[in-house]
């Protein structure tokens, strides 16, 4: 009972975190078949600004390689996981 509690203020906790939205477009080619590829991720930060670190690190979760041209990045909006999420 008492984990599941942890677990419930856990999730009510990340829902309540606002974050700015960021779509991030890279045009490379693709980290395991090394085939040209183009990728889009959805990231929140915490912060509203983008760093070069952050575009590092965006370009491994989006599957491209470490050369891959980032062509765009759109803010989206000051808003909970929750509400990014919501259909």
């Amino acid at each position: 009972m008492f984990g599941n509690t942890n677990k419930e203020l856990e999730r009510a906790l990340e829902q309540a975190v606002v974050l700015h939205w960021f779509c991030f477009s890279y045009v490379g080619r693709d980290e395991v078949s090394n085939q040209q590829a183009n990728a889009c991720t959805y990231t929140g930060y915490e912060d509203n600004n983008i760093t070069m670190a952050m575009i590092k690190a965006n370009k491994k979760n989006a599957g491209v390689k470490s050369d891959a041209c980032l062509i765009s990045v759109s803010y989206l909006a000051h808003m909970t996981k929750e509400e990014f999420n919501a259909e």
